[in-house]
């Protein structure tokens, strides 16, 4: 699954700052990821689900199958994207990855949403 996409989204660090006694992480995309945003992308991966559901429009895609332990292993926590199809399209979670190519997006500000967002995305098939 790993590929040079990955490896770059990979790439995200968080800068930590204190307010009012909190910890804040806030995304920090070095410049070999910076240049990502706005650009086209193919990207295989499994589908995780943000919501319940059988047909999803909107979900994690991540380098490792849903029944894999994602905090698991010896480097972490893997890169997840956020993937919204495009034309309202849904897809079907299952233990199969996919393709999808679509727009990515850099995400520094809304902090309900994952840090990187692959819009209107189209799924590839052979």
């Amino acid at each position: 699954m790993m590929n040079s996409v990955w490896e770059t989204f990979d790439l995200l660090m968080y800068r930590v700052t204190t307010e009012k006694g909190k910890k804040i992480y806030a995304p920090h995309f070095p410049p070999r990821l910076e240049a990502m945003d706005g650009k086209m992308v193919a990207l295989q991966g499994y589908v995780v689900p943000i919501k319940p559901g059988f047909r999803h429009n909107r979900f994690l895609l991540s380098v490792l199958p849903i029944d894999q332990c994602m905090f698991c292993g010896q480097d972490g926590i893997p890169a997840m994207v956020e993937v919204t199809l495009s034309g309202g399209k849904k897809v079907r979670a299952s233990d199969r990855p996919i393709l999808i190519r679509g727009k990515t997006v850099l995400n520094g500000m809304d902090r309900k949403r994952v840090e990187i967002w692959i819009e209107k995305a189209t799924i590839v098939t052979n």
